[in-house]
């Protein structure tokens, strides 16, 4: 009789026991998978924005080496000594015309201004104007290039050079017979179209050059005149 109740009693605890172990399995497989999806999770969070710098860094890089060249801008900088403000670099049948405007950078004047361009292993020189150039002033350059109808958009690269007398005095006299000092720069420029040249003048004159000099302020008359006539040649 003891038999036959143990077993009985052992046969109906053993489906609860089997349904408690497929619950706790079940449980560890359910806890174990959210356990991969949290760390999957993290790890996108960790390492998202490290792939979207990287992804970032190469449009950049797509951007500026594949680009075509009406796309990257023109540009132009100096080492020390002056600033680029911008340059137009352009060509016709006739020719082609490189433009820079720069500013002084140094706290003391700078004279007699003149710049070559770099374009290809060979140097072509202009000029620049003023020829005394205050610290903060504007300095224009032209540059003359003998190739002829460069194709439009095409980009172009060299090195600047600008050449001045550094004058500490102010004193353009005393400053002429000194040794000029160079300052490098670089440019990257496409090629926009040349036009026929358009005439700016600017005149000054002093209404009374009757007075001495005693450091009183004189009336000036300025004149400027501009004739615009743009044509495609």
């Amino acid at each position: 009789m003891f038999y036959k109740h143990f077993c009985a009693h052992y046969n109906e605890s053993m489906p609860r026991r089997r349904s408690s172990q497929r619950r706790v399995r079940s449980h560890s497989t359910r806890a174990i998978g959210e356990k991969k999806a949290q760390s999957a999770m993290e790890y996108l969070l960790t390492y998202s924005w490290a792939l979207l710098v990287i992804a970032i860094i190469i449009s950049l890089l797509l951007y500026f080496t594949l680009a075509p060249s009406y796309i990257a801008p023109s540009s132009c900088t100096f080492v020390s000594g002056a600033y680029c403000k911008g340059m137009i670099f352009a060509s016709n049948s006739l020719g082609t015309k490189v433009g820079i405007f720069l500013s002084n950078l140094q706290t003391i004047p700078l004279l007699n201004p003149t710049l070559s361009l770099n374009v290809s292993g060979t140097t072509y020189a202009g000029t620049c104007m003023p020829s005394f150039v205050l610290p903060g002033g504007a300095i224009i350059c032209n540059v003359t290039l003998p190739q002829k109808a460069l194709a439009l958009g095409a980009l172009e690269s060299g090195k600047i050079y600008l050449s001045a007398i550094p004058c500490p005095s102010g004193n353009a006299t005393l400053c002429k017979t000194s040794a000029p000092q160079t300052y490098l720069g670089g440019f990257t420029a496409h090629v926009s179209p040349l036009f026929s040249s358009t005439t700016a003048t600017i005149s000054l004159s002093v209404l009374n050059t009757s007075q001495p000099a005693n450091g009183a302020k004189d009336p000036w008359k300025l004149l400027i005149i501009r004739v615009d006539s743009l044509r495609s040649v």
